[in-house]
């Protein structure tokens, strides 16, 4: 799950820099992630979560924690992901 807070980090962080000119904060170097190092699918997912873009943006940030957190359990049994998709919704 680290990798789903450290890519909201670096949304915020970026955007906070780059655009509206922080030029103070306190980060741990060593556990940040670029930008241009975040999955697409979770850049667009962090975007809408930071800047409130979508009504469901909670929601998809979550459901990508959830399929993070079962990848995370099978990679310790040393087994496969099985992603389930949810229905229409």
């Amino acid at each position: 799950l680290m990798k789903i807070r450290e890519s909201i980090h670096a949304v915020f962080l970026h955007h906070a820099i780059m655009e509206s000119g922080m030029d103070v904060g306190i980060v741990n170097a060593h556990e940040m992630l670029a930008i241009n190092e975040v999955e697409p699918e979770l850049l667009e997912a962090c975007n809408n979560l930071v800047f409130n873009k979508t009504e469901d943006a909670t929601d998809v940030m979550l459901e990508l924690t959830t399929k993070e957190r079962a990848a995370i359990e099978a990679r310790k049994k040393g087994g496969a992901v099985e992603v389930k998709e949810k229905s229409w919704r």
